[in-house]
This record gives structure tokens, sequence and C-alpha cells, in this order.
């Protein structure tokens, strides 16, 4: 069976998933051989939820989730 995929406008329920989504790209493109101070400390002020919470209030920048089911 092919899921079904559609694309909506984010809201605030998704800051949670959208924040560790952005956390692991992020940890995997930059972090490739470990953790640093520095890492760790942008990590967690640029993708907190309350961070992308923030973002997601921003007309001027949208942000689409995709959601598949089944």
């Amino acid at each position: 069976m092919t899921p079904t995929v559609y694309i909506r406008p984010a809201t605030q329920d998704d800051a949670l998933c959208l924040s560790v989504l952005a956390t692991q790209v992020f940890l995997d493109t930059y972090a490739t051989t470990g953790i640093r101070p520095a890492i760790a400390r942008e990590v967690l002020q640029s993708f907190s939820i309350a961070a992308i919470a923030s973002l997601l209030l921003k007309p001027s920048l949208p942000v689409m989730a995709l959601i598949s089911c089944g």
C-alpha cells in the first residue's frame, strides 16, 4: 500500500518534532567527529522547542510539515 502524504503549514503543535528533527540534521551534518561544548550550546540554543516555536510564529518565515499516513 502506498502511504498517503500531504503537506500543511506547521503549527505550534509541531515544535517538539521539528526541534528534534532539526537537532538530528544539525548533529549529523556538523558533529560527525563528536560533540564539542560549542556545538552543544549551539544545538540547545538554536533548536530548543521554544526556539522552534518562536520561529513558527513568524509570518515572514513559512514552515511546512510533511505528514505521512500509512
